[in-house]
């Protein structure tokens, strides 16, 4: 199984409440506990696997934890990438976004892309879905074109409204689910 290090992972997570949110912390999701090389060697693996990566010009990630993401994949794929920032940093047609998730808000910068780049957007997990609505309807009015949307995880319905939301499919791994107060893992792929 190409997943079987990460699967285990996620087996493994730690259980948290955020304002009334389940969280799950992971490795991949939150960089602690300890972030296994061999975890982004399985994900960026079965991206090759099942992605075209022809004609991409740009992996784009969003802070913080699709920076491991993204770096693995330009360097296995040498595609470079572009990181969407939490702070604003004042630049040249720099677009905010506004990100709502079930325990956050906030807002994300985006900067360097152009009408007609061509990406990958790639990040750790699809959960409410707040973050990769707003993200990819900001890369829409850029004239980016998102080729496909990928994370490791999914869980709720986050996967579902961002596909209603956005006419966007999200290419996901494994699905998490808390049953009873404990996690399960299915593997997607």
């Amino acid at each position: 199984m190409l997943l079987k290090n990460f699967v285990k992972s996620l087996e493994k997570s730690v259980l948290t409440n955020i304002n009334g949110h389940d969280y799950i912390i992971n490795p991949v999701l939150d960089g602690i506990p300890t972030y296994e090389p061999i975890l982004l060697e399985e994900i960026v693996e079965t991206i090759k696997n099942k992605v075209d990566l022809s004609g991409v010009d740009k992996i784009i990630g969003i802070e913080s934890m699709g920076i491991p993401l993204v770096t693995a994949l330009s360097l296995e794929t040498k595609i470079p990438f572009n990181i969407i920032k939490k702070k604003r940093m004042n630049l040249p047609n720099e677009v905010s976004v506004v990100q709502v998730t079930g325990y956050s808000k906030g807002n994300l910068y985006i900067s360097y892309l152009n009408k007609g780049d061509k990406v990958i957007l790639l990040d750790d997990i699809v959960d409410t879905g707040g973050t990769l609505i707003a993200t990819i309807n900001a890369l829409k009015s850029i004239g980016v074109e998102i080729l496909k949307v990928i994370t490791p995880v999914e869980r709720c319905d986050g996967k579902k409204l961002v596909k209603k939301e956005t006419g966007i499919s999200i290419l996901t791994f494994t699905r998490l689910d808390i049953v009873d107060g404990k996690i399960k893992v299915k593997t997607l792929v």
